[in-house]
């Protein structure tokens, strides 16, 4: 999954897909203090928890390279954990990019899908961490 993919999941307020739903709007419920859910202080350890399976560490400062969460395979980039609280504050108040600003930021060869369409694919499709529940 590359980095953008990973940010626009937690920027775009994604939730595990077993989020329960509204019976009277239809719209997803999810628990607090995961993604997307009302934030409570165990939103950033959900969020620290999927950038570390996509290779992004939660460190503690700027001059901090000891990973607050364990990484799952190479370190691609990191974050410092104030980072990490503002995407997942974001997520909580449904803070998010559309799919054409998606497609803007990072447009894709003349007959390609459109980047969003990819990013759509993988998260309802892939097992690599995007149905676990953090």
């Amino acid at each position: 999954m590359s980095v953008l993919g990973a940010v626009s999941l937690i920027v775009s307020g994604w939730a595990p897909p077993a989020a329960a739903r509204s019976a009277s709007s239809g719209r997803r419920i999810i628990p607090a203090g995961q993604l997307g859910g009302r934030f409570t202080a165990s939103s950033v350890k959900s969020a620290e928890k999927v950038l570390a399976l996509s290779g992004i560490a939660t460190v503690a400062k700027e001059s901090s390279t000891k990973a607050l969460v364990t990484v799952h395979g190479p370190v691609r980039m990191r974050f410092t954990e104030a980072q990490v609280r503002s995407l997942a504050l974001g997520a909580a108040d449904g803070g998010g990019l559309t799919g054409s600003s998606l497609d803007s930021a990072d447009p894709l060869p003349s007959g390609y899908p459109p980047f969003s369409y990819l990013l759509a694919s993988w998260v309802s499709r892939s097992k690599e961490g995007v149905g676990i529940s953090v």
